[in-house]
């Protein structure tokens, strides 16, 4: 079979050609640590790649979601560890204003310490993060969640809606404290709330309601007890429940120290009431559970107490009403703090999953276009010698000639 010399130059150049193209590919592997540069090098493979590429983008956006969501509930979870703190210095100073002994100068100051416990816990409800969000004001970010009327009394002027987080393709994690359920909220299970009329002129004073029968159809009623002379000159007393509009206990003789009793509970009343004074019995969630009233309330009763016996009256009324509503609130802030808590652990959870994941799909990333550097130094070296040896045969081909033979 015969060969035409210009086959023989075109088949050894095109087969060096083909090697030289084969190192630089190589070589070019071997730089960039990419087997994978286009979609030509392994079509199945930048497939792949393209999707796990988006995959993790995604995933770094969660990740950014998990950590405004974690440093967004760390910080509402110190203030609320804060407002517990608070809430109990005021329950200490209520403790300390029963004691009948101090004079008005001492009760003056108490009061000032109640109100700037007061200031401190409107401080805390208008608390914001580093770029100057505030944390309890639901969806309402920009303006101050909380400020006081002219009586003392907590206005919120945030939203009821709970800012959230996407942090995986399925969950959302609430990060926006809605300041209204945490400051003028109640926890189911709160305790009953007991208070004496405004305009009662006698000594009656109270103790917390007991519980007999929480099954009782009327046990989340509202009751009153009202006091009435009666033609014997003895002071008598009607239960009177409100919800439903009945009296569950009529013109029965008061004793002193003696247990009352309605819809499953009970309250011991103590001293001298007068004719038309009043004592109410209200569920927590309907008794105005405003955490700055309460203690704007109790200063002022503290500030303005009077000496006798019916003084001493109204202020140990005063102090056990505000303690069963501080004692509600402590709950309350106790329990959304718990929320807040479950939700940072889960964030940490999600992170610590979420970068696990990332490194996952690195390492398919680098499976998919990373290069085997052993092995693509192996084929570097087998190609380059394979092309020196083709450069070699071919000048000595190139020197062949027919008249080399003649003689």
């Amino acid at each position: 079979m015969r060969i035409a010399t210009n086959t023989l130059y075109s088949n050894s150049l095109d087969t060096m050609g083909h090697q030289q193209t084969s190192l630089v590919d190589l070589q070019n592997q071997i730089a960039t640590g990419k087997r994978v540069s286009s979609a030509a090098d392994d079509p199945q493979a930048a497939a792949e790649t393209v999707r796990l590429t988006q995959a993790n983008a995604k995933l770094t956006q969660y990740g950014a979601n998990l950590s405004t969501a974690k440093a967004t509930l760390q910080l509402q979870d110190a203030t609320l560890g804060n407002v517990t703190t608070l809430v109990q210095q005021a329950q200490t100073l209520i403790n300390n204003a029963g004691d009948t002994s101090l004079d008005k100068t001492a009760r003056s100051a108490l009061a000032l310490q109640i109100e700037s416990v007061r200031d401190q816990l409107l401080g805390a409800g208008n608390a914001t993060d580093s770029q100057g969000n505030y944390l309890f004001g639901g969806y309402e970010t920009a303006t101050a969640p909380f400020s006081l009327d002219s009586n003392g009394k907590g206005v919120y002027t945030g939203s009821q809606g709970q800012r959230a987080v996407q942090v995986n393709d399925g969950r959302e994690i609430d990060i926006g404290g809605v300041g209204s359920r945490i400051f003028q909220g109640v926890s189911t299970g709160a305790s009953r709330v007991v208070s004496v009329g405004n305009s009662n002129a006698g000594s009656v004073t109270f103790k917390p309601v007991s519980t007999q029968d929480a099954s009782d159809p009327s046990y989340d009623d509202a009751f009153s007890i009202s006091f009435q002379t009666a033609k014997d000159g003895k002071m008598h007393f009607t239960v009177h429940d409100a919800t439903s509009n009945t009296d569950v206990v009529k013109d029965q003789p008061y004793v002193p120290d003696a247990a009352v009793k309605f819809g499953g509970q009970s309250v011991v009343l103590s001293g001298a009431p007068h004719d038309g004074d009043t004592v109410s019995i209200d569920n927590a969630q309907s008794s105005g559970m405003d955490l700055f009233e309460t203690l704007t309330t109790v200063a002022n009763a503290v500030r303005y107490a009077q000496n006798g016996s019916e003084g001493n009256a109204k202020l140990t009324n005063a102090l056990t009403t505000a303690g069963l509503k501080l004692t509600n609130s402590l709950d309350n802030v106790l329990t959304v703090q718990a929320h807040v808590g479950a939700r940072e652990q889960e964030a940490n959870t999600l992170a610590t999953q979420a970068t696990d994941t990332g490194v996952n799909y690195q390492t398919q990333l680098s499976n998919l276009t990373g290069t085997d550097f052993v092995s693509v130094y192996s084929q570097f070296s087998e190609v380059q010698n394979s092309l020196q040896a083709a450069e070699k045969t071919f000048m000595q081909v190139q020197n062949l000639s027919l008249f080399d033979l003649i003689k």
